[in-house]
């Protein structure tokens, strides 16, 4: 770990030396910080110590932590894979070893316009990771799903100039081979709001809309059943259970063919929608309180079981059945 002197130092480096020996690059291969990603291991590692870093896994996230572009590039050169650049830009320095926290998407929203970050990103594109790449914020996410969610178009641009696949899901975060995550950015998009409180419904409609936009091109409009599964298992559990009132989830649901919900045998949308009928006051306040939090935990827990079902069984269902969501419907999964 840097001193206090040293960190103030760095900080003041960061403002100059990204912004002219960084930037955000004009091209594969053609910026100064990916220059220094191809240097030899053990010289890459020596310029770490150098630059005042520990050449481990906390000084690459302390690099990032620093937005110091060249010393992330160095931790690339000197092996540092994909897996590691995730947890780079995923986890902030923790040589306590005290419980980790993921620092997405704060820091995302924070630094996703500065010069020297869009430097380690453009560097880590360069060399092996992909805009889509799996990162954890609480739940698994992307900086393509987070883009969507931003609305920042030199963002979304920057992204695409580094091949961005903006219909490719987060998925399984350090792929790990035990996980299952199928699905598609646009089913995800839907489950996110019932995941992460870093997104509200509201973020996933108008990223619906952005991400309508960017794949138009990669629509297949020849045949009227070619709706996404996925969104129609994910926008089916807002018109019913979540979100029923939402005039803007019935037009998305409308338009994905008007599906019915997926449910575990047994259940019914009448049982498992959200309960917001009318409290009928006690005429004290205090049990009137105590009913409307209690009423809430229970919504809680069941929309949390739902969303559950949704991503493990109803997805899970839906690509084991080589998209065929009515295949699904008629003999629904097993809650597990």
């Amino acid at each position: 770990m840097m001193k206090p002197i040293s960190i103030a130092l760095a900080a003041l480096a960061i403002v100059v030396v990204p912004a002219c020996s960084g930037g955000e690059g004009g091209g594969p291969g053609k910026t100064e910080a990916n220059k220094l990603a191809q240097l030899d291991p053990p010289e890459a590692r020596n310029r770490i110590m150098e630059n005042g870093y520990q050449p481990d896994q906390q000084g690459f996230r302390e690099s990032v932590d620093y937005l110091d572009a060249d010393t992330a590039a160095l931790f690339i050169a000197a092996g540092y894979d994909a897996n590691a650049m995730a947890d780079a830009l995923s986890y902030p320095a923790n040589r306590a070893g005290a419980y980790e926290e993921p620092k997405l998407p704060a820091n995302l929203n924070a630094n996703f316009a500065d010069p020297a970050y869009r430097s380690i990103l453009a560097t880590m594109f360069e060399n092996g990771f992909a805009p889509s790449e799996p990162l954890q914020a609480g739940t698994t996410t992307s900086l393509t799903a987070e883009a969507l969610r931003l609305s920042d178009q030199d963002f979304i641009d920057f992204l695409d100039k580094h091949g961005a696949d903006w219909n490719a899901k987060p998925g399984c975060y350090q792929h790990n081979p035990r996980c299952k995550n199928p699905g598609t950015m646009a089913g995800w998009l839907f489950y996110a709001p019932t995941a992460t409180k870093a997104w509200t419904l509201e973020d996933a409609l108008a990223a619906y809309g952005r991400l309508q936009t960017l794949t138009s091109d990669d629509a297949d409009t020849s045949d009227e059943t070619s709706a996404d599964p996925y969104l129609m298992a994910a926008i089916a559990y807002h018109k019913f259970l979540w979100s029923a009132d939402n005039a803007e989830v019935d037009t998305i649901w409308q338009a994905a063919g008007s599906p019915r919900v997926i449910l575990p045998y047994g259940k019914s949308v009448e049982k498992e929608a959200q309960n917001n009928t009318p409290l009928k006051p006690t005429g004290n306040p205090d049990w009137d309180k105590n009913d409307k939090a209690l009423r809430g935990l229970s919504n809680m827990g069941k929309q949390n079981r739902q969303r559950r079902y949704l991503l493990d069984q109803v997805f899970g269902c839906i690509a084991d059945n080589g998209g065929d969501y009515y295949a699904c419907l008629e003999n629904p999964p097993a809650e597990d």
